[in-house]
């Protein structure tokens, strides 16, 4: 009698299986078209696509989704067809590179809010983008600036009864409090005036700030007015700066006469700055300037 020997059966692979699939790590690749970052080879950093955003009916936010605005920002077309728009899988990662300051931002007021860096951006937009990004932090480190100015509370309750009394209506508040009986009225009122007192030591620190601005600029302003006393001990200096008065204006009259259009009133709209903060208005002026230095001098140098 023969016995057929089989191997034996290892019913552990599925769980081989799962264990092997748990220890594998995928490899993150950027999907920008153009882009060849990996994870571990170039410092960059890798983010999912934004979810989806939906309203209580179940459709989606329109424009205002992001994730929508991040899929139309890379311009990938689907596998196969042109016409149809490519959507992100759950393994799909778009690095670092293609923001300006080279991290996302949740801030839906900033630059960096939707990526704008690719292969296919020119170097005008690029530019642009380094400007808004310029101009956005400058915007936050003003907002900081102005919170830190604010008082703490320790500050505000570092005022004495006196500075409050001469400050505002504190006394008028600490006659009308009630009995000692009513503790939630007496907390409220406390508070209130912890309140006064923060507003008080802003006011005050807002104050002497325009003070020593406003002695600044009357020191610069008399260094620069021409008053009667100005030369007064000085007359060749006086007639130097008058001479050259003259030449100006002759030529800012040159510069009118040529140039009817600076002599006439425009609209508001010329005076909206681009991105390089110039209004249309200051490039007519700049343009007619260069063509006026072009022409014989009105200086006589005989």
């Amino acid at each position: 009698m023969h016995v057929t020997s089989h191997p034996p059966i290892n019913n552990n692979k599925p769980l081989l299986a799962v264990a092997a699939r748990r220890f594998v790590r995928m490899v993150k690749w950027c999907c920008a078209f153009g882009c060849s970052n990996k994870e571990g080879r170039d410092n960059v950093s890798f983010y999912r696509f934004p979810a989806e955003i939906r309203n209580r009916r179940g459709s989606l936010g329109g424009s205002t989704n992001r994730r929508a605005i991040w899929i139309n920002a890379v311009k990938r077309a689907a596998a196969g067809s042109t016409s149809k728009v490519w959507k992100p899988s759950q393994h799909d990662r778009l690095c670092s590179a293609h923001f300006i300051s080279g991290k996302k931002s949740d801030d839906s007021l900033a630059p960096d809010f939707v990526p704008s860096v690719f292969s296919f951006t020119s170097s005008p937009r690029k530019r642009k983008a380094e400007v808004a990004l310029q101009r956005f932090q400058r915007r936050q480190n003003f907002s900081k600036l102005k919170e830190d100015s604010k008082p703490s509370h320790e500050e505000a309750k570092g005022l004495t009864g006196k500075e409050v009394h001469e400050a505002g209506n504190c006394s008028d508040m600490e006659n009308e409090l009630p009995s000692e009986s009513d503790s939630d009225t007496l907390s409220i009122t406390s508070d209130m005036l912890d309140y006064e007192q923060g507003a008080n030591v802003a006011l005050d620190k807002d104050c002497k700030y325009l003070r020593e601005q406003n002695h600044h600029l009357n020191d610069n302003l008399s260094k620069l007015s021409l008053t009667e006393n100005a030369f007064q001990n000085d007359e060749k200096d006086t007639r130097e700066i008058a001479s050259q008065r003259i030449h100006v204006e002759r030529v800012i009259g040159l510069l009118r006469n040529k140039y009817t259009m600076l002599q006439d009133t425009h609209p508001l709209t010329m005076l909206q700055s681009d991105d390089s903060g110039l209004t249309c208005l200051d490039k007519c002026v700049r343009v007619a300037c260069a063509l006026v230095n072009m022409c014989p001098s009105v200086v006589p140098f005989d």
